[in-house]
């Protein structure tokens, strides 16, 4: 603690899926991006599937969220401004840091601008965080956005090879069975599960969001997109010829790029929000970035994006059950 020197709290929720992963697993970038603000980063230890299914991770990241601010008792922190803390997280982690919001949004909608929140008996508020900064974030549970086959090519992301290679045990196939590991077929298109379908994101605190020429990359540019025709402020950086979750992977300039602009803006949300302004950036391969208009990145509307989703998940139920009649389980 004698290296922080900013109030800048980072609460890093990592991906791996919504199955495998942990914050030591994501140690070294919590610690970078920690160094580099010279505040703090906090990571998650959330439930995963299968075992515990939606909606325990969110519920554990709103619960490790509210104890930064109300801690609970005997605690070993003191009480943390909602105003210096900032979500970050990647791929399954940033869809939860997307889904936050959206959870705390429909609950001011239904008791107020104030919400409140009972937190180990006692009644308490839940303000917003500073800023939300994502990496690769996952947002349709269905994959049935453009990138998703057009960049499949370029990418490693295989979010179904997980199943195919599971032998059956006590924790998979479930019982009863649901045909995902995160959720129950029938729950892909709630929007705390698939972020994308939120209807709206007026109100939000500003967001960060990052990519490489992946398979998910549309899923963020349409949150973005649609986020900052809503008023937010939107900041965008996506970087050619590179996959899902590079700077995890790779040592590249880009790496040291990304880790910049990420800390740059977790810094800008927490001491200077008032100078954030929406801005995109794609960043070639020789490290030249151009500037992108945020808020024309995507040629879909909601309606058509719904539309997809909802057809492949009546796709994915019929194949599930068939499989199941069959005699085969998933």
């Amino acid at each position: 603690m004698q290296e922080v020197t900013s109030d800048v709290t980072i609460l890093y929720v990592h991906g791996g899926g919504f199955y495998r992963g942990d914050p030591s697993t994501f140690r070294e970038s919590a610690g970078r991006l920690a160094k580099l603000t010279q505040g703090r980063c906090v990571s998650v230890r959330y439930r995963l599937a299968p075992q515990h299914p939606f909606p325990t991770a969110l519920l554990d990241v709103l619960i490790a969220y509210l104890s930064l601010f109300h801690p609970p008792p005997d605690s070993f922190h003191k009480p943390v401004s909602a105003s210096n803390i900032v979500i970050a997280g990647d791929s399954a982690g940033a869809n939860l840091c997307l889904a936050l919001i959206q959870l705390i949004l429909q609950l001011r909608r239904q008791d107020g601008s104030i919400c409140m929140f009972k937190f180990f008996g006692k009644d308490v508020s839940i303000p917003f965080f500073a800023g939300v900064a994502t990496f690769s974030a996952w947002t349709d549970f269905t994959n049935s956005l453009p990138s998703f086959t057009d960049n499949k090519e370029y990418d490693y992301f295989s979010p179904t090879s997980a199943l195919e290679r599971v032998p059956p045990c006590d924790i998979w196939p479930t019982t009863p069975p649901r045909g995902a590991l995160y959720c129950d077929l029938s729950a892909l298109c709630h929007p705390l599960v698939s972020p994308i379908l939120a209807g709206s994101w007026a109100g939000s605190p500003p967001l960060w969001f990052s990519c490489g020429q992946e398979m998910l990359v549309d899923n963020s540019r349409f949150i973005a997109q649609r986020a900052e025709s809503q008023g937010c402020t939107v900041l965008w950086a996506e970087y050619d010829a590179m996959p899902h979750c590079f700077p995890f992977v790779f040592d590249l300039p880009q790496t040291s790029h990304t880790f910049e602009q990420w800390a740059s803006f977790c810094c800008a949300a927490v001491k200077a929000p008032r100078g954030l302004k929406s801005l995109g950036l794609r960043v070639n391969q020789s490290m030249e970035a151009q500037s992108i208009d945020v808020r024309s990145m995507i040629d879909l509307t909601y309606e058509e994006v719904e539309w997809r989703m909802k057809r492949k998940q009546q796709e994915m139920i019929r194949s599930y059950r068939q499989k199941q009649s069959g005699g085969f389980k998933l």
